[in-house]
Parts: C-alpha cells; structure tokens; sequence
C-alpha cells in the first residue's frame, strides 16, 4: 500500500499516484460584482460595462479606453496606416476604407462583413428596431436618428425630474 501524502491546500488529488495543481485563489476568473451580471471583474470588482475600466477622457464620453486616454471615435487604438487617413484600423493596419477589416463569407462579395461575417446586403446587419424605419442600427437596436431622440427624451426627463424635486 501507497503512503498517503499530505497535499498543500492548492493540490487536489485525483489517485494515491497524482496530484494536479488547481489555480491558487488570486489566479481564479473574478465575476462582476453587480447583481446578476456574470460578466468577468476588471478593475473595482467591475466589468467593463459596470464601470470596470476606465472612460474616455473626451468631455461627455462614456466609452471604456482603448489606448492614449481615450475610445476609438476620439482618437484611441490603433490607426490606419495609409497616410493622412485617421480612421479606427480594424486589421492589416488598415481601416475598413483601405482593406482592413474582413471580407463578407458570400463568395464574389468584396464588401466588409458586419454582423455574422456577412455584409449587411447579405443579411449581416440589424435595422433599426423602431417600427417603419429602414436605416441601420447603429446604437442600442436603433438608428442614429432615433438612437439621437431617446437620448434627449431620456435628457428632459431628468432635467424635469430635476426640477420638480
């Protein structure tokens, strides 16, 4: 018979013959520390959603950081390679304008691929998901107009709730 050995707390035995290490406590994916999110922690116990990571340093700006301080609309992440273009890379170096980005999965297609590898003509985009608009989603479900009106009307509402109080 095999002598028992005593494991450190971080082994776990699996027979008398192997031990296989489990990750120490610190190395453990950390979740979200707000209600019913599962997303995992960054930075403050929070996802990036929850407020995890940093934010734009562009006055008004929401969005988390991509490098240099700011989002990729004010100037952050990486950018295109072709001269005096200053558009977002997406791969290659390249913006999506200059080759980078991917190709749609239809064969023949050489337009850029959006939702599901496809283009939105091949069915890779969303429209806007107010009733009889036919643009494209660009923000939350909907288009850039009715993405414009939610905010402002979520904008006077809190300036009259502001006001009442």
């Amino acid at each position: 018979m095999l002598p028992l050995l005593r494991l450190p707390p971080s082994r776990v035995a699996t027979s008398p013959e192997v031990a296989v290490e489990s990750p120490p406590d610190s190395f453990r994916r950390r979740i979200c520390d707000v209600a019913g999110c599962t997303s995992q922690a960054r930075a403050y116990g929070k996802c990036k959603r929850h407020g995890g990571s940093k934010r734009c340093a562009s006055v008004g700006c929401t969005k988390s950081v991509q490098s240099r301080g700011m989002c990729i609309r004010h100037g952050g992440g990486s950018r295109c390679a072709v001269s005096e273009c200053n558009r977002a890379a997406q791969s290659q170096k390249l913006c999506k304008l200059h080759g980078g980005g991917r190709p749609c999965l239809v064969d023949g297609c050489v337009k850029k691929a959006h939702l599901r590898q496809l283009c939105r003509q091949h069915g890779g985009g969303a429209k806007c998901a107010k009733d009889n608009c036919d643009k494209w989603a660009q923000r939350n479900g909907l288009c850039l107009t009715h993405a414009k009106r939610d905010d402002e009307d979520s904008l006077a509402l809190t300036e009259a709730a502001s006001i009442v109080v």
